[in-house]
């Protein structure tokens, strides 16, 4: 089985590097929420042509998806900077919020 951390590292690896080619949070702020939904919409429509075209092929439709993964953590960091979000959810979780979660790896 594919441990989630695997998928979220290369998640991760990829905003790093969406961030360093397009400027970082004063370049993705200066998109509104509909641009963002265009952003996400594209790769998907990648992923799902790339799963139609060559079904045996798993890498582009997965880069693809990564795509969509990392933009949306992108969309979601730039809506909360814009409303100045304090929320408990942007902070690290407790032991106790996560204390019910058990690791499936």
């Amino acid at each position: 089985m594919i441990g989630i951390d695997c998928v979220i590292a290369e998640v991760k690896v990829l905003r790093l590097r969406q961030d360093v080619a397009h400027g970082g949070p004063a370049h993705d702020d200066t998109h509104n929420r509909y641009s963002w939904t265009e952003f996400v919409q594209k790769f998907l429509n990648r992923a799902e042509l790339a799963s139609l075209e060559n079904p045996e092929r798993a890498e582009d439709y997965e880069r693809n998806m990564l795509d969509v993964a990392a933009l949306a953590v992108a969309a979601i960091q730039s809506s909360r900077r814009k409303r100045a979000c304090t929320c408990q959810s942007c902070e690290a979780p407790s032991q106790r919020e996560t204390e019910g979660i058990r690791n499936p790896v």
